[in-house]
């Protein structure tokens, strides 16, 4: 995910995308029940009230075309649930590839297949999860899992007409001319796979300028206690603001070694302002205000959601009480959903 995730990141910035990755174990303690972090990342995703497409890519995909024009893919299909791209059987449309795919979390029935995969997340227990130590055999295996609940919604429910069922080989959700997952079955030496990969990817960002990122960061929702407003109310997708004016989001007052970093504002804009445009001024700063490390100003003209702010910062030494602030200079409608701090190598 070190060499994929700079793919993705290069096309969410460019494209004024959101993008969120997990690294870690959320169910369970064996390495491979990662597999399973898609699940709960799901669940918490459309608990926040998300009413958008959301791309899902393994560690393992990256985007091949950076060029490639989605909201324009998009625009003629709202009315589908979700887009999957198949797999074993080109005859059984249900057998996808669970390493790339879309959810239209604005449909109910994208909602209620989340709502039905995390069910039979739990229903495994933690018991089991506990106890088991091969992936596929101990426990249910997370790609047929969603298979069984695509089973069901086209062979019992007769919901097939609600999803996009592509061919892998022309899916722009996996393996064709959008996304690519370079799979254990097409490269099984792990450090081969791993180089073939960061190749490809050097391919896709040549000529694009992309900071490499020495560390994952540090990511805290908006709605987190250390994150504070003077505008905004508190909800389970951050801090929202109704036509507001004024500070939006103050702290999280933590620490941070000496290195150059990327303090970016994730949200969501729900309504502009009457002439069309959102003025949001930002900074990052140390020891409660007096040491400013970044200031700017960024000025959206779109609903929708994606990065409020951006801001490059250095610190020659560690800095206590740190903040990122964001002031409303407009009254409009916006979400805050989160503040990332990104340790960027030099």
């Amino acid at each position: 995910m070190d060499a994929t995730s700079k793919t993705v990141i290069a096309y969410c910035r460019s494209n004024n995308f959101e993008y969120e990755s997990y690294t870690g174990i959320k169910f369970g303690g064996m390495p491979w029940h990662a597999a399973y972090n898609r699940i709960a990342q799901l669940k918490e995703i459309l608990s926040r009230g998300y009413d958008g497409w959301v791309f899902y890519l393994d560690a393992d995909a990256y985007i091949a075309d950076l060029g490639f024009d989605l909201r324009n893919f998009l625009a003629d299909k709202a009315h589908f649930a979700g887009i999957f791209a198949g797999y074993h059987s080109p005859d059984v449309s249900y057998t996808i590839n669970s390493g790339g795919f879309a959810l239209n979390f604005a449909h109910p029935i994208a909602r209620q297949l989340v709502t039905d995969y995390f069910l039979s997340l739990e229903r495994i227990g933690k018991g089991e999860f506990s106890r088991s130590l091969i992936w596929g055999e101990d426990i249910p295996e997370d790609q047929l899992m969603l298979h069984l609940i695509l089973k069901d919604y086209v062979e019992e429910r007769h919901l097939e007409p609600h999803f996009m069922f592509q061919l892998p080989d022309q899916s722009h959700v996996n393996n064709g001319p959008f996304i690519k997952q370079i799979l254990r079955s097409h490269i099984g030496d792990f450090e081969s796979r791993c180089a073939y990969i960061e190749d490809e990817v050097e391919k896709v960002l040549s000529g694009v300028g992309y900071p490499a990122l020495s560390a994952p960061g540090i990511y805290i929702p908006a709605k987190h206690e250390v994150i504070r407003s003077q505008i905004a109310r508190k909800t389970d997708c951050g801090l929202s603001v109704d036509g507001q004016v004024g500070t939006l989001c103050f702290g999280p007052y933590i620490a941070l070694a000496p290195g150059t970093y990327l303090a970016r504002a994730f949200g969501r804009v729900r309504s502009l302002p009457r002439g069309g445009r959102l003025h949001i001024q930002g900074d990052v700063v140390c020891d409660h205000g007096r040491n400013v490390l970044a200031e700017g100003e960024n000025r959206l003209e779109q609903e929708g959601y994606g990065i409020l702010m951006s801001l490059p910062f250095q610190l020659s030494e560690r800095a206590d009480a740190l903040e990122f602030r964001l002031n409303m200079l407009d009254p409009a409608g916006l979400d805050l959903h989160a503040l990332q701090f990104l340790p960027v190598r030099e």
